[in-house]
């Protein structure tokens, strides 16, 4: 009896090793409005593995464009929290038979943009405002940064919103020249401001 239990279990452990399965294959980390590419391979009941990429259908949990088997446009996503947004690829493959398999893989977008500017006032009066504005640049398409980053100045105090303050100037000594920095996700730049 324990003989033919040792063979059942042998025999069924031989066969789930090669049941058969749709795996995807996608890149950990991608640039946001960048082409991406994604692979389907089926593995058959006999281990053979097959890449079916042309013949697997795609989608994503975000709907990007799709140009092709598995390639797809990722899009700059709504901005929430941090410096990355993921996002999930889905493939379903047919087999002859006509036996469905999916897989799913989770993506990380990298948000780090191409360069960012800041845009607002050059010159500033003695201890008043001014607000400024962070926009990055992905790949030709923009995205108000202004909220998502980390803002510094020499002189002057910035709020985390682009509210600049400028520092007192002792009358008749001239104009203070400050720097104004903005950081997101370790691009940094920076912007000139003169107070007088």
């Amino acid at each position: 009896m324990s003989k033919l239990l040792g063979i059942f279990l042998t025999f069924s452990l031989f066969t789930s090793l090669y049941a058969a399965s749709l795996t995807v294959e996608t890149p950990y980390m991608v640039r946001v409005e960048r082409e991406m590419q994604a692979r389907a391979f089926y593995t058959d009941d006999n281990g053979v593995r097959t890449d079916v990429t042309n013949e697997a259908r795609f989608s994503t949990s975000e709907s990007y464009p799709q140009y092709g088997s598995g390639r797809f446009q990722v899009r700059l996503p709504t901005f929430g929290y941090g410096s990355t947004h993921t996002f999930t690829v889905y493939a379903t493959f047919t087999d002859e038979n006509g036996e469905s398999f999916s897989d799913q893989k989770r993506v990380q977008a990298d948000l780090t943009p191409d360069y960012i500017n800041i845009s607002g006032p050059s010159y500033v009066t003695s201890r008043s405002s001014a607000m400024f504005r962070a926009t990055g640049y992905y790949n030709g398409r923009m995205a108000d940064l202004t909220n998502r980053g980390s803002w510094f100045a020499n002189y002057g105090s910035m709020s985390g919103n682009g509210f600049y303050r400028a520092p007192q100037v002792t009358p008749g000594r001239g104009m203070l020249y400050d720097n104004i920095r903005f950081n997101f996700s370790g691009r940094f730049t920076s912007y000139s401001v003169y107070v007088q």
